[in-house]
């Protein structure tokens, strides 16, 4: 089965979104990114195939908020693959949210 919705957007600024958005290559034909707020990201994760989930921090979340949300999207659907996008550079934020099973984050 082929997802044509494999990658989720988790962000609550339609600002971030589009700009996401616009800056993204996908390579393959069938990639697909719909987008959902972090109030609904839980939710929306446990009932869909999404492989992958770009997750925004943006200053409305502390960093312990969003190690939260990490954690919450991994017990619903633990072989998500997270990708953080961060503002800016802290290792020590970074380094837990690793431990709270990010795969990778982007500045």
């Amino acid at each position: 089965m082929i997802d044509n919705n494999n990658i989720v957007l988790i962000t609550d600024s339609d600002i971030i979104a589009k700009s996401v958005l616009a800056k993204l290559i996908l390579l393959r034909e069938n990639d697909k990114i719909s987008v959902c707020s972090v109030h609904n990201a839980k939710s929306v994760i446990k009932n869909s195939t999404f492989s992958v989930a770009l997750l925004v921090k943006t200053a409305e979340y502390s960093d312990d908020e969003i190690l939260k949300i990490i954690t919450s999207i991994k017990s619903v659907k633990n072989d998500i693959e997270i990708l953080l996008l961060l503002p800016e550079y802290n290792s020590e934020t970074v380094i837990k949210a690793y431990d709270c099973g990010i795969y990778d984050y982007l500045l």
